[in-house]
Parts: C-alpha cells; sequence; structure tokens
C-alpha cells in the first residue's frame, strides 16, 4: 500500500485507505462490507485519523459519537475492540472519551476487557479497569463461559491477572467445561498465574466437568509439581494431600493420569505425595495395571520400589493380571520385569 499524505486541518493520514476511500464518507464500510475507517484506524493506532474521523462523521450530521463507537464490523468489533486489537492505549482512550460502552460484547461474547487480557495488555487492562462501569464486565463471560482472569490466566499473564484480583474479579468462576481460573492455569502449564491464583486463596478443590482437580492437570504436563514455591507448598500441603487420591469421573486418580500422560517424575513426586497404588478407575484398572497395559517400564520399576500392598497378581480389568495385559500389548520388557518379580502367568 503506497503511502499518500492529505492535509486538512493539520491532520497526516499516512494511510491511503483512510485518506482516499473514508474521508468523504467516514461512517461507510469498506467495499466488500468487512470494515469501517474507524475500524480500520483503530486497528493501525492512527490516532489523529481516528479523531478526525470521529470529528468528520459528526460535522456532517451522518451519526453522533456514541453512535459511531457502537459500529460493528464482520467480527462484531466495535472501534473498542478494534483498538485493543491494535495494542494502542492512545485509541482505547480515545473511544471511551467518545463514549464506547466496555459492556459491548463482539461475536463471541467478548468484552474488550477480555481482549486486553488474552493479549496481556497490562496498560490497556488498567485503563479499561479504570472506566466507570468496569464492575459491570469484570466477571463478565464469554461464549464459552470465560471471564477475563480466565483468559489472563490461561496464556499467563501474571501481570494482568493481578490487576483483575486487585479490582475485585471473583477467583472460582467456572467456564462451560468447569474450569476455573487456577484449573485452566494448571491445564496449560501456566504456573505463575497458579501460583498467584494459590497465593490469593483460589479453590483449591474446585474439579472440572471430568472431576479432574489441580493434582490431575498438574500431572498432564511437563512441569514438576515441586516447582510450587517452597512457602506455598507448605501453607498449602495438608489441602493438596486431600486431593491426592480424589477420582475423576473415569475413576482416574492423579496417579493413574500420572501413568497415562505424566513424566516418571511425576509419578515419584504423587507417590511421594501419599498416593494410593490400590484405587482402580472405573475399569478395573490401578495404576500398575495401566503401567502394564501401555508398556511403561520405568512406572512398573517405580511402583514396584514403593511401599504397597499391592500385589503384581491382582486381577485388572477384563479379569486379567498385568503381566497378561503386557503380554498382550507387546510389551516385552514389561513381561520380563513381571516374570522376574513372580508374575503368574496361569489363570
Amino acid at each position: 500500500m503506497s503511502e499518500v499524505v492529505l492535509y486538512e486541518d493539520g491532520i497526516d493520514f499516512a494511510h491511503q485507505q483512510i485518506a482516499g476511500q473514508f474521508v468523504d464518507n467516514p461512517a461507510g464500510s469498506t467495499p466488500d462490507n468487512t470494515n469501517y475507517p474507524l475500524h480500520y484506524a483503530a486497528s493501525h493506532s492512527c490516532v489523529s485519523p481516528f479523531k478526525y474521523l470521529v470529528e468528520k462523521a459528526v460535522s456532517l450530521g451522518e451519526s453522533t459519537e456514541s453512535e459511531l463507537m457502537r459500529l460493528r464490523d464482520d467480527d462484531g468489533f466495535t472501534p473498542l475492540h478494534s483498538a485493543v486489537s491494535g495494542g494502542s492505549k492512545e485509541v482505547v482512550e480515545c473511544c471511551l472519551l467518545f463514549g464506547c460502552s466496555v459492556e459491548l460484547t463482539e461475536n463471541t461474547g467478548c468484552t474488550a476487557l477480555h481482549m486486553s487480557c488474552s493479549q496481556g495488555c497490562t496498560s490497556i487492562t488498567e485503563v479499561l479497569l479504570n472506566n466507570g462501569n468496569a464492575s459491570k464486565v469484570i466477571d463478565f463471560k464469554d461464549i464459552a463461559g470465560q471471564t477475563a482472569l480466565h483468559l489472563a490466566s490461561k496464556y499467563n499473564h501474571v501481570d494482568v491477572a493481578r490487576l483483575l484480583i486487585q479490582n475485585g474479579c471473583k477467583l472460582d468462576e467456572k467456564d462451560n467445561d468447569g474450569f476455573t481460573p487456577l484449573l485452566i492455569a494448571s491445564l496449560m502449564s501456566c504456573w505463575q498465574t497458579s501460583w498467584l491464583l494459590m497465593e490469593h486463596k483460589a479453590n483449591l478443590a474446585d474439579t472440572d466437568v471430568n472431576g479432574r482437580n489441580i493434582m490431575h492437570l498438574f500431572v498432564y504436563k511437563t512441569s514438576a509439581i515441586f516447582s510450587i514455591p517452597k512457602f506455598l507448598c507448605e501453607k498449602y500441603k495438608e489441602d493438596l494431600l486431600k486431593l491426592v487420591n480424589r477420582q475423576d469421573i473415569e475413576g482416574n486418580s492423579p496417579l493413574h493420569v500420572a501413568v497415562l500422560y505424566g513424566d516418571i517424575i511425576h509419578v515419584q513426586q504423587i507417590l511421594d505425595f501419599g498416593a494410593s497404588q490400590r484405587l482402580r478407575n472405573n475399569q478395573c484398572q490401578t495404576p500398575f495395571h495401566i503401567a502394564a497395559a501401555i508398556g511403561r517400564c520405568d512406572c512398573i520399576n517405580v511402583l514396584m520400589n514403593y511401599p504397597s500392598s499391592l500385589s503384581i497378581n491382582q486381577i485388572g480389568a477384563d479379569n486379567k493380571r498385568a503381566v497378561h495385559q503386557a503380554a498382550e500389548n507387546g510389551h516385552v520388557e514389561v513381561v520380563k520385569i513381571l516374570l522376574r518379580s513372580g508374575a503368574i502367568t496361569r489363570g
């Protein structure tokens, strides 16, 4: 796009699209009807053109300032949404000055605050929170049921999350999948935000729609449980101990999940936390049976080395012992380990 300069009342337009197409019709849409000049200027951080277009439209008697601020593009963006998307604090401030409501949502139900928090724009978030109507949107949910804090937590924007907490947002709202901000931060390995939420007393016992608590979600990822700051680990150890043997709707405990998806370090840490090896899921599988069935020699060795009353010959799913499950799935090394440890093959 070639640059042109249009001077009117000292306003410098650096974008040909704004200067050539929109100056005579500032409130009109583009030829493909996907954008408005105000949205284009806002999303490209063009402060002076943005102000000029508003003034021009008002002077022509086409619209009032508040009407212009309610214009929506095909995505449902208002000029304020576009300004947040473009990352311009100055244009955001202009939108608010011209009367744009922070309560307006785009097509997925996101307010401008949702957008600024998902992008991690601390300065813009602060501007939006200082707006007189911020209390009405701070806990507003989009179509996924997520608040601004969910989005800040999901993308590990710690400073933005801290701002929201300081402004009184709710910590334990659940989205459509039952995730609180703490649960979603844990699932996404956003540890700094997780610890921030724990420090501010987010509910550790909450579960998602599948019955998974934070201990289940911790072991899905590669970060270790004991990356929790020491003071938090000590402060919440009793609470975490209560969760280590809770089972989700499929009957899986955090130890089952660690064996299925986690690193061997997770398995060791969950065991050190007091995880029971005797718990069975809905398929009658203990963590030991699962380890054998999926061929995890590392887990088999660790589980056998921890004190437990669990016999390696206990029956699991389909009335099969661990050695049978390992054999039918072709896990030769697991079979060898179990046979050396006294596994029974008959019956």
